[in-house]
């Protein structure tokens, strides 16, 4: 940023700028006892600038520094418009807390995680009632070992009627740790998306990536998990295609965000922090990206035909 000159009076130095703004020079004004400082904030636009600078000093009531001032109005709105919407479609998973107003559905998602971690103890009373009957497939311990009924056998809970189980073992969290951070990472996707998309399409794609993330998990590891974090990394997945794919959406992460969720992926991997459902994670992320951008594929084809 370098300085090209001054001026004296305000009024002018407010036609100067509307000018400079329509020929898309950015200039920072600071006042001081002599007049008004103009500093050019693009190095490469300097030379411009002062050019300009020295044309207005001429004849600064010309008609096109006056014809200026109209538009540079509606450039300022614009501006201020494109901004406004920016800021509502980015949302920074460091600070869930500062995101837009919680939605209905999200608020009912964290209650009911909320309301069943305390009333399983956060999984400290893992052979109750409760914890026992939204798992996949309950369990009986023996000895030294667990013996559970496979999901999809002939005498098996699934099998009986008890579909829900499909989806109940996201409302499950097996310590206050483990459920704030899933709190936090689905109030702030779950309104992102919400937001946007509705609370329909919301439940619909938490109903998919939680029985695409849970099955994956059973697979790998057996029924004795729980969590939503398969699905927060659905909701993930799916705004972060939106974010750079089909940027009309409205939906977009942070790539900030982008990065320390993928890292803390690798780090759950790693195992440094526990017992982790990582199948869980990677199922309902690359799910999750699919439902994003399949919409993407489909207007391809449609423009390819």
């Amino acid at each position: 940023m370098r300085q090209i000159g001054t001026l004296a009076d305000e009024r002018q130095v407010q036609r100067l700028g509307d000018y400079l703004l329509t020929q898309g020079v950015r200039v920072q004004v600071d006042q001081s006892e002599g007049g008004f400082a103009i500093w050019a904030i693009d190095e490469d636009r300097v030379s411009l600038a002062r050019e300009e600078l020295n044309r207005f000093v001429e004849n600064p009531n010309d008609e096109r520094y006056l014809a200026a001032e109209r538009e540079a109005g509606r450039i300022r709105d614009e501006l201020i418009r494109k901004e406004k919407a920016r800021r509502r479609s980015i949302v920074d998973v460091r600070r869930q807390w500062a995101s837009p107003r919680i939605r209905p559905l999200t608020f009912l998602l964290i209650v009911v995680c909320c309301a069943l971690a305390f009333a399983t103890d956060f999984g400290a009373n893992t052979d109750g009632a409760v914890w026992q009957g939204l798992l996949i497939a309950s369990y009986e311990p023996e000895g030294r070992y667990i013996r559970y009924y496979p999901v999809f056998s002939s005498g098996s809970d699934i099998a009986r009627g008890q579909v829900w189980r499909l989806i109940t073992p996201i409302f499950l969290h097996g310590g206050p740790v483990h459920l704030l951070m899933n709190m936090m990472a689905m109030q702030s996707l779950g309104t992102l998306i919400e937001m946007r998309r509705g609370p329909w399409r919301l439940a619909l794609m938490v109903l998919v990536i939680a029985v695409v993330s849970n099955l994956a998990q059973y697979a790998y590891s057996g029924p004795n998990f729980a969590g939503i974090s398969g699905v927060a990394f659905g909701l993930f997945g799916y705004a972060w295609v939106k974010s750079e794919f089909d940027p009309a959406a409205g939906i977009a992460v942070h790539p900030s965000s982008v990065k320390m969720m993928l890292v803390f992926m690798v780090i759950c991997m790693t195992g440094l922090i526990g017992s982790i459902g990582n199948a869980a994670h990677v199922a309902g992320m690359i799910m999750g990206i699919l439902l994003g951008y399949g919409p993407v594929v489909k207007r391809l084809l449609q423009g390819a035909r």
